[in-house]
């Protein structure tokens, strides 16, 4: 054979082993992956009751939801905030 086939033969199964390799090495669902949620605080505008639900597409801040169960005054969205948390660490 030439060389010139031998260096193409070679340089393609290099390429075919680092691809194989990096595919492999990358878990899909890492164990420390950071979890995130929206959340947003509901509060009620006569006597401050206050419940974190999960946010809705369609709400803002400002927005009347409901009435409250302590008092029946209306309930607001008073805040929608990012929750982080990190997934527990499984051990084989």
């Amino acid at each position: 054979m030439e060389p010139l086939y031998i260096l193409v033969i070679a340089l393609t199964a290099f390429l075919i082993s680092f691809l194989l390799m990096s595919l492999t090495r990358r878990p899909s669902n890492k164990p420390n992956e950071e979890q995130k949620k929206i959340l947003e605080v509901i509060k009620c505008v006569n006597c401050g009751f206050e419940e974190k639900t999960s946010f809705k597409a369609d709400d803002y801040v400002g927005k009347n939801v409901g009435k409250c169960p302590k008092c029946g005054g209306d309930l607001i969205v008073a805040g929608i905030y990012l929750e982080k948390y990190q997934q527990a660490e499984m051990k084989v």
